[in-house]
This record gives C-alpha cells, sequence and structure tokens, in this order.
C-alpha cells in the first residue's frame, strides 16, 4: 500500500475514526434521504466494477461554479425540483470518486431545499449510529481474545505488552459508537452570516483556495 504512495512523492497520514455520526437521523426530519454512492459495487448486466465515492463537497445553490451549474442544466433537473422551486440557499452535494479528482462523478445533487431548511433544527447531528451491531457471541469472543492478549504479554515491559490492544478490543465489544464523540464545530456552529463564496482557480476543489500564501521575500542591510 505504502509503495505507490511512496513512489508519487506523497506522505500517508492515517486517522482512526471511532465515532460515526448518525446524520440519516438528522437531516430525516427534512424527508430527505440520500442513497447510492456510498458502497463499491458491481453491475450485473454489464460487469462493470465501481468505486464508492470518497469526496463529497455541500454547496448553496449561489456558490455553484459555472461547470456545476452546467452540469446541473445538463444532467436535468430530478423529478423533484419543481415542487420546490429555486432558492440561492437551496443545498447540493457535489461528489467526485476521489479528492483528487478534477470533476464530480455526475451533476450536483439537491439534498436540502431551502423550504425544508426549518426542519432540521439542530445544528448537527447529536449521536452517533453503529452500522452493524456486535452479537452477543461476538461480544464474548473478543472479550475472550482481550483477556488472552493480557494473560500472554504480562510479563512484558509495558511498551510491548497488548493492553493498549485489549482495551480496544473491549471497547468495541462494548459498542463503540455507543459514547457519543466530542463536540466538534458542526455541533457548536451557531446562526453565521451566509455570503457568497469567492471561487477560486483551484483545480479540485474551486471553492477553497487556490495556494495558502504567495511566496514573498526579503533581504536585511548587510
Amino acid at each position: 500500500m505504502l509503495a505507490p504512495i511512496q513512489t508519487r512523492g506523497e506522505e500517508l497520514h492515517v486517522e482512526w475514526i471511532k465515532h460515526i455520526r448518525d446524520f440519516k437521523t438528522w437531516i430525516a426530519d427534512a424527508g430527505c434521504g440520500l442513497s447510492n454512492p456510498f458502497v463499491s459495487r458491481v453491475n450485473t448486466q454489464t460487469g462493470m466494477f465501481k468505486m464508492a465515492a470518497h469526496s463529497f463537497t455541500y454547496k448553496l445553490r449561489m456558490d455553484l461554479s459555472d461547470d456545476e451549474n452546467v452540469l446541473l442544466l445538463q444532467g436535468g433537473l430530478p423529478r423533484n425540483v419543481g415542487q420546490f422551486g429555486e432558492h440561492q440557499f437551496d443545498v447540493f452535494a457535489v461528489v467526485k470518486g476521489r479528492m483528487k479528482d478534477t470533476a464530480p462523478n455526475g451533476p450536483p445533487v439537491l439534498v436540502l431545499p431551502n423550504s425544508r431548511s426549518y426542519l432540521v433544527t439542530a445544528g448537527g447531528p447529536r449521536g452517533t449510529c453503529y452500522k452493524h451491531p456486535i452479537a452477543k457471541e461476538r461480544q464474548a469472543e473478543l472479550e475472550g481474545l482481550a483477556d488472552a492478549l493480557e494473560e500472554a504479554t504480562a510479563a512484558w515491559e509495558g511498551t510491548y505488552s497488548y493492553v493498549t490492544a485489549a482495551r480496544e478490543l473491549r471497547c468495541l465489544a462494548a459498542g463503540r459508537d455507543s459514547v457519543r464523540p466530542p463536540t466538534h464545530w458542526l455541533e457548536a456552529s451557531g446562526a453565521a452570516p451566509i455570503v457568497p463564496v469567492e471561487l477560486t482557480s483551484n483545480p479540485y476543489f474551486s471553492h477553497l483556495p487556490a495556494a495558502s500564501w504567495r511566496l514573498l521575500s526579503h533581504f536585511r542591510r548587510l
């Protein structure tokens, strides 16, 4: 896995995500359901393999780029757009296969019409979801494995023992996502002023800066 990354001169940074926020329940009151690009699958008719999408950007209608607006028109208006009308605060999702891709995998998708935004009362998901509840038998197996790891490495120094691994196994057996993750910016956000996003020349995300800072130089007197 590391070889192709190192060949491109890139670095790999891994972050362990222990909680999955329950976005589905959060947006359910607005009557919106999202489906389709979240898992990889094979087309049974053509045999073609489609990878799950890995990049999701959410924008207000007024922040869609010219190219995204062209795609929106080319894709044809979804059958449910007419009943909501158009508003500059309608929320769209722009989906790509990978973050490094320069083009989306289809037209922007309406995910929250402004006319329904009042139904979403919380600033963000209040809880977490655990997609695959652990059966009691599996919980017992994980607990047993944790006991075995602790017993087998009890005499080792703390740096080399599997105490940490055993603790994580017990956390997994107990249902990791039953514990709410720390409050983040999404839950803490208030009624921020809405201003149009200034588009840039960034080839991957046109709403992000093209560059952080321009290089400058200065010389002290000699």
